[in-house]
């Protein structure tokens, strides 16, 4: 199977097990009516594509990472507490076009709904008084003792992805890192994981 073959080269995976996975796959006709092209004319759901295909995904992922890093993680919790999430979003508006979410990341995105919107493009201040405008700021700036969070490589972040939006304006319909942990001043921070989905050149 060159199919097989072509993907675990490119995965850096087990060519036998990719086989013996193709192998084992069946056709479902209600997953393929997800993921191929919509009929001429018609819009494809992506909240329901990405809810069961690419949420998934990225859990598994990131509870990989949590695992893989436990030692480290644990004592980083220790020495400096838990760090500020936050998750930087790029949408594109039918209307006004790109425009910045910033918000509490993490699990904290659905439960807090706390989160701003700012089209852009925009500046270093304007991302800054958007960030300062979260209800779950003082999180970041050191809450009950902790250390303060290295707050001006946050706003390097949220800049660098604003600017790689700005250059990609054409092809980006949707981005977001989420979380983004922000660890204690002078430390930077860490982008635990992020999707982008652009629309493909022929």
């Amino acid at each position: 199977m060159r199919a097989a073959d072509d993907i675990a080269a490119r995965r850096d995976l087990d060519p036998a097990w990719v086989r013996q996975a193709i192998g084992q796959s069946v056709y479902l006709p209600q997953i393929a009516r997800f993921i191929q092209p919509p009929p001429a004319g018609t819009a494809k759901n992506w909240r329901v594509y990405r809810s069961r295909f690419i949420d998934p995904v990225r859990i598994s992922a990131g509870v990989k990472f949590w695992r893989a890093n436990a030692e480290t993680l644990a004592r980083a919790e220790q020495e400096y507490g838990v760090p500020a999430e936050i998750i930087v979003g790029i949408t594109r508006d039918p209307h006004f076009g790109l425009a910045l979410t910033l918000g509490a990341g993490g699990v904290w995105v659905e439960l807090l709904q706390d989160a701003t919107t700012v089209l852009l493009p925009a500046g270093r201040a304007d991302v800054r008084r958007a960030l300062e405008s979260l209800r779950s700021w003082p999180l970041v700036c050191g809450y009950r003792g902790k250390p303060p969070g290295d707050v001006e490589a946050l706003i390097d972040a949220v800049m660098a992805v604003t600017a790689y939006a700005q250059a990609n304006a054409t092809q980006l319909h949707e981005l977001d890192v989420n979380p983004v942990l922000v660890l204690p001043r002078g430390r930077g921070v860490v982008a635990v994981d992020a999707m982008i989905r652009v629309t493909q050149e022929d």
